[in-house]
């Protein structure tokens, strides 16, 4: 069989180009481990940045209290406690709530009306010396007074000498309610509003009044 010259020629290039291919591939060197060993080594030998601004410890601008909030030490004044007496018109017969301890009617005076004209000072809060109608004297200090319109307010303080009390007294004109809690002492007094600016002041025993079943029934 006999091929025709031009095809012989392009035969016999195709052969010498496979060869070539085949004798450039064999010469290629196999990458040497130690080179990428040597080079994964320096990178971590490399010298690191650090942050020219350190992470501070979480909270550590926090300074711990035992003082707790709205304590009595919480709301100091400048001013010497006012005067406020509780003008008892009768003492009511016990009732058929476990928690009572007392149950009396009467009026504050000066009324909470008044309280905010008789700072003498610039400070928020305002103290008091009061008795309750039970003749035990207490020490009382509003450190907030929240004033809706020319007649209505809320004060809101604490007792001294009592962790953790709470006293609220809010007034609309001359009807009153509120209360104080003694928690330390077991004690606290509901005041609510009788009308022609009377209220009946009772003093509860905390310990009691959740489980007072009149209570429900009222």
């Amino acid at each position: 069989m006999h091929l025709k010259p031009k095809l012989f020629a392009y035969l016999l290039l195709v052969v010498v180009l496979v060869a070539v291919l085949v004798v450039g591939l064999n010469r290629i060197p196999p990458e040497d481990p130690t080179q990428e060993e040597a080079s994964s080594k320096a990178a971590d030998s490399s010298p690191r940045i650090r942050s020219a601004h350190p992470k501070s410890p979480p909270n550590s601008d926090k300074v711990a209290t035992n003082q707790p909030e709205g304590s009595f030490d919480s709301l100091t004044s400048n001013d010497d406690p006012l005067p406020l007496d509780i003008l008892v018109s009768e003492k009511l017969p016990p009732d058929l709530h476990p928690h009572n301890l007392g149950t009396w009617l009467g009026a504050f005076e000066p009324p909470p009306s008044q309280w905010e004209k008789l700072r003498t000072s610039q400070s928020e809060v305002i103290s008091f010396n009061l008795r309750t109608p039970d003749g035990v004297d207490h020490e009382v200090a509003f450190g907030r007074f929240t004033k809706i319109g020319t007649s209505k307010g809320i004060y809101s303080g604490a007792i001294k000498g009592s962790p953790f009390s709470e006293a609220m007294i809010s007034f609309v004109g001359d009807a009153i309610v509120g209360s104080m809690r003694l928690p330390g002492q077991g004690i606290g007094w509901e005041v609510r509003n009788q009308g022609s600016g009377v209220q009946k002041f009772e003093k509860v025993d905390l310990a009691k009044l959740p489980a007072c079943a009149a209570c429900r029934h009222e």
